[in-house]
């Protein structure tokens, strides 16, 4: 401190000795002959110095013991030479300090750094470290009343470095700092027992891609990735190859926690090859994620490795993958006849094309062909009641009379539409389904409806005596030939659900074998349509069952919210249903269908359609061509595809 005593010098002394003042120690205020009491100023003598009553701080603690050290008034600050009213500002960084681990003059950090300084560049898993405590002090003592350091268990085994840093300023701005500000004491944090930390880290790996075929961009998603008690080290996230080739890169992008300091989320960013060059179909990406907590993963986390499985679906594109044509028929069965190449459907009579008919499509040409009047139109044709015989001979129909209390069954031929045979049922029933023999054209199964549906065999117009119908309080629901002529199964539906096989014989039908199981129940079998394919039975709904073990098979993993309409080609091997499903990048359901292989019951391949309620009835035709009933709007169309991707 200058001695200006011995120099009077007057008014314009006075003014130089406040500018020595300034300018030397910053303190003290020109007014008032050096007592005034402005801020930071408490006296005339000295120069106000920070300092700390130890130089280092340090703690052990055990992983096992659960919590972390805590030093209670570990360190007292002081100020020497000039006593008065200061501002400070306290600062950690936080690798081994609790979020709230400092208290001083009665506060708690509250504020968190907004980065994380221990972990660089590398991308990490990890939140905001550090705190800062802001407040005035008069002197000549400050202390810190407490620091707590992280759980043991949280950090694992190490040793954690960290520091505090104290600064003292004459303004609130901290321009001002006087002498030894800023003081820097750094904490020294041992942990031993376990090298895991005790945090919880949580990997989504499953998720769905979607986009169209055309798309040349790559196709980009992301996995989520969370970890809550995490240290302040953070936890590293590593990504490996990928065996499908169909990785073009990934990244991770960490999102720091609000102010919590023990929770953090990010994501691993990937890019998938474009879909215009990955092709339409169904893809399989997988790659290994590691979550370790040091750079050279020798210490992972609990879960460690993940399997990212990732979904890549390419959609075809009407006009670039396959063509599209639309037809305003409303059709209640379909079948397609491999000699004429020509699909058949029988129409709703509130079709707007060729209502309450049976008609002759060509669908490579997208027209129809021919429409036929069934009874001379008197009476009304029965929804689903189509069938072609195995030679693709015939059709059969099944037609009400006026009243629409009886049904009889029109035999058609193939090559003209002309009446073959009229096939007369009992009186006052109608009929819900019907289906031709393998390998016996003019024999048909005759499913009747009401209350007490039946079961019967027809030779031409002639029925068979021997007729099979519901038992033990179970209807019977649906039916379906096995591989010839000699046996059919039923689908009996009430309490609990059961499947049995019937032998056909010359007499009729006799009951041979009933399956019924817990685990038939639990499926609860809807009544849908039943098919025999390569010897086992499969529904609608894509369960399947094999008669000649009694067991449940593999089932389609299929939408069945509505019960979708299936269709096989047991010489391709492929199964298809069709539905109603939300894409991963849409935002409302659309109708869909999906190929599949029919031994692995692999999905292959997914299509979407604008409509949203497909009305069944999915008939494969020709090489790679697939036909369905939709509403589009209120609007019922027949929807008629033809792409390689089909038959893939």
């Amino acid at each position: 401190m200058h001695d200006v005593s011995r120099k009077p010098c007057g008014r314009a002394a006075s003014i130089c000795k406040c500018l020595i003042f300034l300018a030397a120690l910053s303190l003290a205020s020109c007014g008032g002959g050096g007592s005034g009491s402005g801020s930071g100023s408490g006296g005339s003598q000295g120069v106000a110095s920070l300092s700390a009553s130890t130089a280092t701080l340090s703690a052990q603690a055990v992983t096992s013991e659960g919590g972390g050290a805590v030093l209670a008034d570990p360190v007292n600050f002081s100020i020497s030479g000039i006593s008065g009213s200061y501002y400070y500002e306290l600062s950690y960084i936080g690798t081994a300090i609790g979020a709230t681990g400092v208290a001083i003059n009665g506060q708690s950090s509250v504020d968190k750094n907004s980065g994380n300084s221990t972990l660089g560049a590398t991308p990490a898993l990890a939140y905001a470290i550090g705190g800062t405590i802001n407040g005035s002090w008069s002197g000549p003592s400050l202390g810190i009343n407490s620091l707590s350091l992280l759980n043991a268990a949280v950090l694992g085994a190490g040793v954690y470095h960290d520091s505090i840093t104290l600064r003292v300023c004459m303004d609130a701005g901290c321009t001002q700092q006087i002498a030894g500000s800023p003081l820097t004491i750094p904490v020294t944090y041992t942990v031993t027992g376990s090298a895991v930390p005790d945090a919880q880290v949580t990997v989504n790996p499953d998720t769905q891609v979607e986009f169209p075929s055309t798309q040349t961009a790559p196709a980009d998603g992301s996995i989520i990735v969370q970890g809550s008690s995490l240290p302040p080290t953070g936890a590293y996230v590593f990504t490996g190859a990928s065996k499908s080739g169909l990785i073009a890169g990934t990244t991770f992008t960490s999102t720091l926690a609000p102010s919590d300091g023990v929770t953090a989320s990010g994501n691993i960013n990937f890019s998938l090859t474009a879909p215009a060059t990955a092709g339409v179909g169904i893809h399989t990406v997988d790659f290994p994620i590691d979550v370790c907590f040091d750079t050279s993963c020798n210490i992972a986390a609990q879960g460690s490795p993940w399997t990212a499985n990732i979904t890549y679906i390419v959609d075809p594109v009407a006009g670039h993958d396959f063509t599209q044509q639309t037809l305003a028929l409303s059709v209640s069965g379909m079948v397609w006849d491999a000699q004429t190449d020509m699909l058949y459907a029988i129409t709703h009579g509130y079709s707007q094309l060729d209502p309450n008919m049976l008609v002759e499509i060509d669908p490579t040409a997208g027209t129809v062909v021919n429409a036929v009047t069934l009874d001379g139109g008197v009476g009304q044709i029965e929804p689903g009641t189509l069938a072609i015989s195995s030679d693709d001979q015939y059709l059969y129909v099944a037609v009400s009379d006026a009243a629409r209390t009886t049904d009889h069954i029109d035999r058609v031929r193939t090559n003209d539409l002309g009446l073959d045979l009229a096939i007369s049922l009992p009186a006052y029933t109608l009929t819900s389904a019907i289906a031709s023999a393998p390998g016996a054209p003019h024999t048909l199964a005759v499913l009747t409806g009401g209350s007490a549906p039946q079961l019967a065999i027809y030779d031409d117009a002639t029925v068979r005596s021997a007729t099979l119908s519901g038992q033990n309080g179970q209807s019977l629901l649906a039916f379906t030939w096995g591989a010839d002529a000699t046996s059919i199964y039923v689908d009996f539906g009430g309490s609990s659900d059961s499947v049995a096989e019937a032998a056909v014989t010359s007499s009729g039908l006799q009951l041979s074998h009933t399956y019924s199981s817990s685990s038939l129940a639990s499926i609860a079998i809807p009544n849908d349509e039943m098919n025999f394919v390569n010897g086992l039975i499969m529904w609608d709904s894509g369960e399947t069952f094999d008669p000649s073990s009694f067991t449940l098979s593999t089932p389609f993993n299929v939408d069945t919210s509505p019960t979708p309409s299936s269709s096989f080609d047991a010489a391709l091997g492929r199964a298809y249903f069709v539905s109603t499903d939300q894409p991963s990048n849409g935002t409302s359901q659309v109708t869909s269908i999906e190929g599949f292989n029919l031994t692995t019951r692999a999905a292959l391949w997914i299509a979407r359609f604008s409509g949203q309620n497909p009305l069944a009835e999915l008939t494969r035709w020709g090489s790679g061509g697939l036909a369905f009933d939709d509403n589009n709007g209120g609007t019922d169309s027949l929807v008629l595809i033809s792409g390689s991707f089909i038959a893939q």
